[in-house]
């Protein structure tokens, strides 16, 4: 398990097993924040096999209250 860059798991087999997480940038509009987290896996397989990937995203509405932030809205679908 390690921290990779986007373009080192992109060089990886597709058959090589891990997940990468993968922040969005964070938008922001008055009190009200954006920010997504996207997630890429690969399950292991052996060589030569037909690769097995899902992908998923998950958007966070925020909303600053008090100096705190709050989630009031989420987005999400997966593969």
């Amino acid at each position: 398990m390690g921290v990779v860059t986007a373009a080192e798991w992109a060089r990886r087999p597709l058959t090589e097993g891990g997940v990468l997480y993968t922040l969005s940038a964070v938008r922001r509009a008055g009190p009200f924040v954006l920010v997504g987290v996207s997630t890429s896996e690969r399950v292991a397989r052996r060589e030569g096999a037909t690769p097995q990937l899902y992908a998923a995203m998950v958007s966070y509405y925020l909303m600053e209250v008090n100096g705190e932030w709050v989630v009031v809205a989420t987005d999400a679908w997966v593969t």
